[in-house]
């Protein structure tokens, strides 16, 4: 009865097995053949983009904070990603607000950059944290933004100021353009760099950007 009951068993995890490399090997097929390139899909990184990490392999995320898949990836897999690969990654934070699809997205982008420009790089991340966390019942407006922009460290005032001025809005513009001309029309959209290569995954998908991470890190030494 034992001998049997092992026969069994293994069969069983022979298949999951079979099935986990099957996964893995179609979403590698699938970025592998979908956007391998050089450079110049979008403009290269620089100061005025918010980053965290300094790694050598980049993720420039378009994203659209009123955007629940933009959630997911924020809360859930770019934590897991960032377990995965400690000190290998960059991550980078664009705007990409949907207002069609997401009424309110442009107001909460623009929060975002001022909460960037009065606070700085710390105050934006938590911000951004913060916006992404589920609440039911919450109201997504003006004075959220501007009670959460307070609480992680934005100065009142200047951020008042900012927000009357229209001063986050060049930097929304300038991603929006980037997006525009690299035909990016969904969120998130990431773009998965390393070296001379960047590889384009749509949504988000752990799978998926983990088998772009690892195509840049091992399929091109």
């Amino acid at each position: 009865m034992r001998a049997r009951s092992r026969r069994l068993r293994y069969p069983a995890l022979y298949a999951l097995v079979a099935l986990t490399a099957f996964v893995l090997i179609i979403a590698w097929y699938a970025v592998a053949h979908r956007a391998v390139a050089p450079l110049g899909v979008i403009r290269p990184v620089d100061s005025h983009d918010h980053i965290r990490g300094s790694g050598d392999v980049r993720l420039i995320i378009y994203m659209d904070l009123r955007c629940v898949h933009c959630q997911h990836l924020d809360t859930v897999d770019l934590p897991r990603i960032e377990k995965t690969y400690p000190d290998r990654l960059q991550i980078v934070y664009r705007n990409l607000p949907l207002e069609g699809i997401h009424p309110g997205a442009t107001l909460a982008a623009e929060a975002a950059e001022c909460v960037a420009r009065t606070g700085g790089s710390a105050a934006y991340w938590k911000f951004v944290h913060a916006a992404y966390q589920p609440a039911q019942g919450r109201v997504f407006d003006a004075v959220w933004f501007a009670a959460a922009a307070a609480s992680v460290g934005a100065p009142t005032h200047a951020y008042a100021q900012c927000i009357e001025r229209g001063e986050g809005k060049a930097a929304i513009a300038r991603d929006l353009t980037d997006a525009t001309r690299a035909a990016f029309t969904l969120t998130p959209t990431i773009v998965v760099e390393k070296g001379e290569r960047q590889i384009v995954v749509e949504g988000d998908s752990y799978t998926r950007i983990v088998a772009a991470i690892e195509l840049l890190i091992n399929g091109y030494e």
